[in-house]
């Protein structure tokens, strides 16, 4: 049970990487323009999959067995790798100065919102809302998000740039939605 905890824990890892590099991949090739096309088809296959998945991989197991599970997987993944490796075409740029990688920023921004679900996850149900442990989650969460809203303003290539929070779009959303809730 143990193998096959870890080895599912390794799979959900692998499968998220693609997951969100695909949309990081859409971000940066496709015009923006064109981007939420692009997305849509991605996440109506990404749809299709949870939906289907799950009646496949139980058609599959139920008749052939539960490691058919696994060996229809790795065929699979091998055909898309090919496909991309035949199909994409990246545009030639010039070789850019390597990103600074925001240690701080991520660190603290998923201690932060690690903190936010387990206090929302938690409260009420496994501890009372006025637990020692729901509380100290909850200042976690506040501290965390202060801390990180200081590091985005000192970094050169932030995570979360602070200019998204001042943007008029978001702006305005932001107060709209804190009207509504507020009558």
């Amino acid at each position: 049970m143990t193998r096959l905890i870890g080895f599912r824990a390794l799979q959900g890892i692998g499968a998220g990487g693609p997951a969100a590099g695909g949309f990081a991949l859409i971000g940066v090739l496709v015009p923006p323009r064109k981007r939420g096309r692009y997305q849509g088809m991605t996440a109506s296959v990404m749809a299709l999959g949870v939906v289907g998945g799950p009646l496949v991989g139980g058609l599959v197991t139920g008749h052939l067995g539960w490691r058919w599970a696994f060996y229809v997987d790795l065929p699979l993944g091998i055909v898309a790798l090919a496909w991309v490796q035949l199909t994409l075409r990246l545009p030639e740029r010039a070789p850019k100065a390597r990103p600074r990688i925001d240690w701080a920023g991520i660190a603290v921004l998923a201690t932060a919102t690690g903190a936010a679900v387990l206090a929302a996850t938690w409260a009420g149900t496994t501890y009372a809302w006025t637990s020692w442990r729901i509380l100290a989650l909850g200042a976690v969460a506040v501290l965390g998000t202060v801390v990180f809203v200081t590091v985005e303003r000192r970094v050169s290539e932030p995570v979360l740039p602070p200019r998204v929070f001042t943007a008029t779009a978001t702006s305005r959303s932001a107060s709209a939605c804190w009207r509504r809730s507020a009558w």
